[in-house]
Order: structure tokens, then C-alpha cells, then sequence
């Protein structure tokens, strides 16, 4: 086993730039993030979706955000088939059920059982006003007629991802 120096954390437990996760401290609401850097004391620099940013998290605090994974592996995928014609939708309610049928053919979504498609299912659907809200900022911020990239959608999933869990207090 690997681990850093004057530490009992195994390196394969660590997560990397750029991984989705959730801060989860006693007492307080998790936060989801993603990882600007691992520290040379074992702690983490992580960015959370409302532009704050803490520059050292105990590692005992971080774990896996598989949710924000799966829709930022949705959205790579999605700009990695560029050769394709771009999917074109004529608003943003259109573009948010472009983005919910993405997900749902995900081979993920796919394998799932009955109830855990249901209850994938749901999560799915809270998803759709905050993912509205903040379309509408980032429409409002670049301007009329800009158009929604994947790269927009990896920024703003962390953000809905905040509104859903505001919105379930």
C-alpha cells in the first residue's frame, strides 16, 4: 500500500483534480464540490458550485459525489461525439429535457432495477427547476443568443446540485 508521508490514509482512497465530491462534516449540511487540488498534508483544496472554495478539507470529510460523476461523464460524452451534428434545442425547457433524456439513456440508468430506475428516476426530475434558474444566469450573464455547451453544463451541475439540496431543507 501506498500512503503520503506521515499519514495512515491509503493513496487509493485519495481523489484527484477535478473529481466530484461531497464535504460531510458532523452537524452540517453536505456540500458538493470538486477538487482543485490534493494538499501536500493530505487535506483537500475543493471548489463548491456557489463560488466558495475551502483550501484544506480533513480527507475523513470528503467522499465520492457519484451523482455529479454521472452527469459530468454525460456531458463528456456529449462533447466527445462533436463529429456528430449538435443536438439543438429551441428553448430552455427543450434543452433541460434534451439534457434529462441524456441521462436517462445513460447504460447506467439502463442496468438499474425497477425501484432504483424509479427512485434514479426521481432524482432525475428535481433536477429540472434548478437546472432552469441558473440556465436563466448563465443566459443572462453571456447574453442573448449564446449557446449552452457541455463545458456551461459541467460548471453549472454543481450549483443545481446545491439549489436541489437548498430546496430539500
Amino acid at each position: 500500500q501506498w500512503r503520503l508521508a506521515g499519514s495512515n490514509q491509503d493513496l487509493a482512497e485519495l481523489f484527484g483534480r477535478g473529481d466530484f465530491v461531497k464535504v460531510c462534516r458532523a452537524g452540517e449540511e453536505a456540500r458538493q464540490g470538486q477538487i482543485v487540488e490534493l494538499n501536500s498534508d493530505g487535506t483537500y483544496h475543493v471548489a463548491y458550485g456557489d463560488d466558495d472554495e475551502e483550501l484544506s478539507v480533513q480527507a475523513s470529510a470528503v467522499s465520492a459525489d457519484h451523482e455529479m460523476e454521472l452527469a459530468a461523464a454525460e456531458m463528456a460524452a456529449a462533447e466527445a461525439e462533436g463529429d456528430e451534428e449538435p443536438i439543438c434545442a429551441e428553448g430552455i425547457d427543450d434543452f433541460i429535457e434534451l439534457n434529462i433524456q441524456m441521462m436517462l439513456a445513460n447504460p447506467k440508468f439502463e442496468g438499474l432495477e425497477a425501484s432504483a430506475k424509479r427512485a434514479a428516476m426521481d432524482k432525475i426530475l428535481e433536477l429540472k427547476e434548478p437546472m432552469r434558474m441558473e440556465l436563466l444566469e448563465l443566459l443572462a450573464e453571456k447574453g442573448a443568443g449564446y449557446t449552452v455547451g457541455a463545458a456551461d453544463m459541467s460548471a453549472i451541475m454543481p450549483k443545481v446540485m446545491r439549489r436541489v439540496a437548498e430546496s430539500s431543507k
